[in-house]
């Protein structure tokens, strides 16, 4: 049964998902310019147990993002995540080409800003770069693939606010 569109409850539970949308950027943001100056500095030894800690907070932010997009049902936000993820996964897919030139410039600045490269760098310390790469992949694919089920599933329930629409349905002569 799906739930009215002006429940108290729903209400509740979108207003916790654009929270918890704003802590995920947020530990996105600081993680991706922490990990970026980790990676570049010259005496980088691996990473500060902070950076992993922030890391983890990340993917739990990410993970506290899907259940409330699912409880929600939220079909508009699943239908941006999904968007957001198609990239980060195409992008992704592209690094493991070599591309020369001033695309390689543009292709490797999106990838940094874009994906979850940078969040998820830490990681490198356990994995190779092509293994890290594949993981970053893996996390986009089953990403788009969770965000695409919610957001058919929400389309298929939403009833629409003039009532049902089909041939004859609610004429009167």
């Amino acid at each position: 049964m799906p739930m009215k569109h002006g429940s108290a409850y729903r209400e509740r539970l979108l207003g916790r998902l654009v929270l918890c949308d704003l802590i995920w950027i947020g530990l996105y943001a600081v993680t991706m310019v922490r990990n970026f100056i980790a990676v570049f500095d010259c005496a980088f030894s691996g990473f500060a147990p902070l950076s992993i800690v922030l890391g983890l907070a990340y993917v739990l932010s990410l993970l506290a993002v899907d259940v409330l997009v699912c409880a929600a049902e939220s079909r508009s936000a699943a239908g941006v995540f999904m968007k957001f993820w198609a990239v980060c996964g195409v992008l992704t897919a592209l690094s493991f080409w070599e591309i020369q030139g001033p695309l390689a410039d543009l292709l490797a600045t999106s990838i940094l800003l874009l994906t979850p490269s940078l969040s998820l760098s830490w990681l490198r310390e356990w994995a190779n770069v092509n293994v890290f790469t594949g993981i970053v992949f893996l996390l986009c694919l089953i990403q788009f693939i969770y965000m695409a089920g919610i957001f058919c599933r929400a389309g298929k329930k939403e009833v629409s606010m003039h009532g049902p629409v089909g041939p004859g349905a609610g004429t009167v002569e």
